[in-house]
């Protein structure tokens, strides 16, 4: 469970130093909390339409459930990470990380966010195809 913990700070930190980065350094902890539960919830879009294509039932079947468990996912990663600067401790102790393994680190973060967006597209060229709609 600790290696799960791990990964998920490891998560924030890599768009933490992204937004840091950037020109607009205002709330660089906010916008990486933000993307993570954006992600999390891209994930159950994307699992939400694999059943709906799968059980062939609409997809709007789920809304209520994905409204309700979208808040769950952004107040959760609000304590998670915002409450009490709990993140300010992992910056810290990511940043101390030797070079390579940072960036071996940081290629597959990046790699599993464009798998995220990647399986998003393909859920709903899925959709399209079976005409869920219809």
């Amino acid at each position: 469970m600790d290696w799960i913990k791990k990964c998920y700070f490891y998560l924030f930190y890599k768009l933490y130093v992204w937004y840091e980065s950037s020109t607009l350094k205002w709330w660089s902890d906010g916008k990486a909390a933000l993307s993570i539960s954006i992600l999390e919830i891209m994930l159950l879009i994307t699992s939400e339409g694999m059943l709906s294509v799968l059980f062939r039932r609409n997809l709007f079947a789920y809304v209520s459930a994905t409204i309700t468990i979208a808040v769950i996912i952004i107040v959760s990663n609000h304590f998670i990470f915002i409450h009490n600067d709990s993140w300010k401790p992992y910056v810290e102790k990511f940043n101390k990380l030797p070079k390579k393994r940072n960036l071996i680190g940081g290629i597959i973060v990046w790699t599993i966010v464009m798998l995220v967006f990647a399986a998003l597209i393909f859920m709903y060229y899925l959709l399209s195809q079976v005409g869920w709609n219809k």
